[in-house]
């Protein structure tokens, strides 16, 4: 090898040169070759994904729909949860309301017959009833002496 150099001389240093230039291009047409390939796969690839979106596009609008059901849907129930607890809060202030106006039907009908609770401030039950007993004591007197109520339309009751 030594001899083929000393006698070619620089064409040697020349043609190694050229060797490795074109052992370079080679390796430069085989890594474009498979950019190229690689390319090639994408572009195809790419195509493919159109055409799917293209033959899909009326499902995928058909159940885009879907998700705006299932939004209602959630924005229904959620609704419906403030209008249960809505109805439990009204419905227990009814009972309440309801259970006050009997009490106070109940108070009205006695009024109307005269028959009413007094409410005086003492200090004792006892003071309460003895107070309570001389009231009716005069109530029973007036009306012994016929004193209970004045009126001055004379009238009859046939």
């Amino acid at each position: 090898m030594d001899k083929l150099k000393s006698i070619l001389g620089d064409k040697y240093d020349e043609q190694y040169k050229l060797d490795e230039l074109l052992n370079l291009i080679e390796s430069y047409n085989d890594q474009t070759i498979i950019l190229y390939s690689v390319l090639a796969l994408l572009s195809v690839l790419l195509v493919v994904a159109i055409v799917y979106l293209v033959k899909n596009k009326a499902k995928l609008k058909r159940y885009s729909k879907i998700s705006d059901v299932e939004k209602e849907v959630s924005s229904l129930k959620s609704k419906g949860n403030k209008l249960k607890e809505k109805y439990i809060k009204l419905k227990t202030k009814h009972d309440e309301l309801s259970k006050e106006v009997g009490s106070l039907e109940s108070e009205y009908e006695m009024i109307e017959y005269g028959l009413y609770e007094s409410r005086y401030d003492f200090d004792s039950s006892l003071e309460y009833k003895q107070k309570l007993d001389e009231i009716r004591s005069d109530q029973k007197q007036m009306i012994k002496d016929k004193d209970a109520i004045y009126c001055n339309t004379e009238w009859t009751i046939d």
